[in-house]
């Protein structure tokens, strides 16, 4: 990811972390994104829950989360 930031001249690697969710290894981090300095605009982002990379805003990732879990 840090590679993916220093090719896109981004501002750096930046976690989403939740108050629901502790682990050993990540802590509070649910998420890492590369910061591309807008909410929306398209960026990687690695989802340490499910250990897979994904392609979409940290806004949109964020909004979804957060419907899951009001949905239950």
């Amino acid at each position: 990811m840090q590679r993916v930031d220093q090719i896109l001249e981004c501002h750096g690697v930046e976690p989403i972390r939740s108050e629901d969710r502790w682990t050993n290894y990540w802590g509070d981090t649910i998420a890492l994104y590369v910061n591309t300095g807008e909410t929306y605009d398209l960026t990687l982002i690695y989802d340490t829950r499910s250990c897979e990379f994904l392609v979409e805003s940290w806004g949109d990732w964020v909004e979804k989360m957060e419907t899951k879990n009001e949905c239950g």
